[in-house]
């Protein structure tokens, strides 16, 4: 009687141990990302109606994401600055932003950093530029 209330004694404290909070750091993503609207290099030609569409696909999951949208040689005018915590498959960003108050002709960054594990020690990094006429 005694040892058989030690092993559920034992065996209740092992599942208890072994079903906290799961730990997704060990595995590692590939992600993939894509920039559907605008592509590198387009000339908008409608400033006040722009399309930000982004894509990351990561295998198995996501972590964090961020996108930034800026100014050439103005970083801190951030027009989009957005960061989410997912665990999904595939994220898709959709945004449309009025760039009309820019002067024809200038050009704009978007910069997407996605981690590939839950600490963010390994990043993907992807980023185009564009311009408004």
């Amino acid at each position: 009687m005694k040892y058989r209330f030690y092993f559920i004694l034992f065996f209740s404290l092992g599942i208890f141990v072994t079903s906290g909070c799961e730990k997704h750091d060990e595995e590692v993503s590939d992600v993939q990302i894509l920039f559907m609207q605008p592509v590198q290099g387009a000339v908008i030609t409608n400033p006040s109606n722009v399309q930000i569409r982004i894509i990351v696909e990561a295998e198995p999951e996501n972590h964090e994401i961020e996108i930034v949208l800026h100014p050439h040689n103005d970083s801190n005018n951030k027009i989009i600055d957005w960061d989410a915590h997912t665990h999904d498959e595939v994220v898709e960003f959709n945004q449309t932003v009025d760039l009309s108050s820019f002067p024809s002709g200038t050009i704009f960054h978007l910069d997407v950093e996605a981690c590939r594990d839950e600490d963010c020690e390994q990043k993907v990094t992807g980023g185009i530029e564009f311009s408004i006429q």
